[in-house]
């Protein structure tokens, strides 16, 4: 089952299409020319109408497999999502997951903390 297109999802594509692809990208310039259109026409009779979860407009899932092949964005699927991610972005979110499960699991020190001197400190760091 091929899903419509939406103007909703025309907007966040052509604008994740403007963040991605530079203006000089070989990519802009077939798109230009060549008109991707007849991929949903081709594949449109291998898809029921009716049974199974929607599929991705092909045009899209061409230009999100040559992106991925450049590698410059990074897809994870799960069984019921896809999601893409800017590569430099995936990351560094994966980097700052790597380093808050590092800090969890370190072993926890108790610390000792002399209040009448911390309160002094504080005291004279604001001027109080």
């Amino acid at each position: 089952m091929l899903k419509p297109k939406s103007p909703q999802e025309s907007f966040y594509g052509s604008y994740l299409y403007d963040r991605i692809v530079p203006v000089d990208h070989l990519l802009r310039k077939i798109n230009q020319v060549v008109d991707f259109s007849f991929a949903g026409q081709i594949l449109q009779d291998r898809y029921h109408p009716y049974i199974g979860r929607p599929a991705e407009d092909p045009d899209l899932e061409i230009a999100l497999s040559t992106l991925a092949q450049q590698e410059r964005v990074l897809i994870e699927e799960w069984p019921e999502v896809k999601a893409v991610y800017l590569t430099p972005l995936h990351v560094a979110e994966a980097n700052v997951a790597r380093r808050l499960k590092f800090l969890i699991e370190a072993p926890k020190q108790s610390l000792q903390i002399d209040v009448e001197k911390a309160i002094q400190w504080v005291q004279g760091t604001n001027h109080i």
